[in-house]
């Protein structure tokens, strides 16, 4: 019975982990989408101005 717990937080626990890595890389790619838009926004305004 107990091994059983275990078994069933290790799993869960996993889980977790396996879902905050995938939050965590999706979150980072999200932030990299982001700024590479804004980037390309600022750029696009200085290219505007400077003409």
């Amino acid at each position: 019975m107990k091994q059983n717990i275990f078994c069933t937080a290790v799993t869960a626990d996993t889980k977790v982990n396996i879902a905050n890595e995938l939050f965590t890389v999706l979150c980072s790619k999200l932030m990299v989408a982001i700024w590479k838009h804004l980037e390309i926004e600022i750029i696009y305004k200085l290219s505007l101005e400077n003409t």
